[in-house]
This record gives C-alpha cells, structure tokens and sequence, in this order.
C-alpha cells in the first residue's frame, strides 16, 4: 500500500528540519523519512483521514481517493480484494477474475474493474458510476448500477433509489487536485535552498506528483 498525500505531509512537516543540514547530512536524513514511510504503510492495513485527502494505492494496482473524515481497512495480502468503508472516497478499480467489494455498514458494491465513488454515513449510502459497472446489495435487494446512473440507500425508508448521477464527488477530487499541485510546488521551491541530491529527488517527487494529477484527471 502506498500513500501519496501522507508521505507529501510528512515531507511538509519536516521541510524546516531539512533545511538545517547541507550536503550529504541531507540525503540521508530524507531516506531515513522516507524509508520509515514506506516500511510503516506496508504494515497497515487500515487509512483514516481527519482533515485532508488521501491518495491510497492498493496491492492489486487499484487506487482510492478518501475525502475528509474518511476510513478505509482491508487484508494486508488483498488476495480477496475486500475493502471496508466508512466515510466517502472514488475508486478506480484495476479489471480481475477477482471481484472488488466495497463493504459498508448498510450495504456491498461488487465490482470487476471500474471507476465509481461511494458515500457511506450512517443513515445514507449513496453510490456513482462514472465508468462501468457496479452491484449494490443492500439486505436482500440488489441493484445493478451503470456508466452514468446513481443510487440512494436510506436505513430509515428501507429503498434503493435510482437515478441520474449527478458526480458531485467531482468537487472534492478537484479540490484535492489543487491541493496536490500546491504540495508539488512547494516541495520545489524548497529544494532549491538544498543540496543536488535533494534537489533530484525532488524532482521525481514532482514528476511523481503530474502522474497522480493526470491519473485524476483522466
């Protein structure tokens, strides 16, 4: 698993200590932060956000954008590709033999490889398809859903409703994607005070960051 907006912010939160150290010092104190990263990320199993977004690259290639007050588990070998969901985020699921399920507390999207967001609250879930599509069970209805088509599940009224989508998940992604760029610009502006190895890795971070933007944006 890998998390792009936490290892941006860890990037951020440590950019004053980076500045202190020159030369040689620098590169190693950088791979000491991003090597406790990554070492961490592969031992979780689980993503919360509070007040910011994240980008979550899942073992199988898939990826999940959580919007605030987000939270995402799954098996750490994500052999059965099964998330659980609480809060909202977009999918972008990578096509498999293995279907994608999206588990939350009133109801399951199974997938093959498509592109959908799904808002899970406690007495709403409400599902998009962008691209593809997706089978929502919710208790013993299940409701196949397609490019361009949304749903509406209320625990209160006990009904899924269809309709129209209207991809207003395309707000927060977009927000985020401003966010993003902020980031990559601002990680650039300081490694120009640091030393050229640092100032390399910048600019595969940076060259990593256009990639996510551009995945966002197709």
């Amino acid at each position: 698993m890998f998390r792009l907006f936490h290892f941006l912010h860890t990037l951020m939160i440590n950019k004053k200590l980076l500045t202190h150290f020159t030369g040689p010092v620098v590169v190693n104190f950088a791979l000491l932060i991003t090597l406790s990263f990554l070492v961490s990320s592969c031992s979780r199993d689980s993503v919360t956000t509070d007040d910011f977004y994240e980008y979550v690259e899942l073992p199988d290639g898939s990826s999940v954008i959580m919007n605030h007050n987000s939270s995402i588990q799954f098996d750490k070998d994500f052999e059965e590709r099964n998330i659980s969901l609480q809060g909202e985020a977009y999918f972008d699921v990578v096509p498999s033999d293995v279907p994608f399920i999206v588990t939350t507390d009133l109801g399951e999207i199974t997938v093959l490889g498509t592109r959908f967001n799904v808002n899970s609250r406690e007495d709403d879930l409400e599902v998009e398809v962008e691209t593809g599509k997706v089978e929502l069970e919710t208790g013993e209805e299940n409701t196949k859903l397609f490019a361009g088509q949304g749903a509406r599940f209320n625990h209160g009224k006990a009904k899924v409703e269809i309709g129209k989508a209207n991809l207003e998940f395309k707000i927060w992604l977009k927000k985020m994607e401003i966010e993003f760029e902020k980031m990559g610009r601002e990680i650039k502006k300081e490694s120009k005070s640091l030393g050229k190895e640092i100032k390399k890795e910048s600019k595969k971070l940076n060259r990593l960051i256009k990639k996510e933007v551009k995945k966002i944006k197709d």
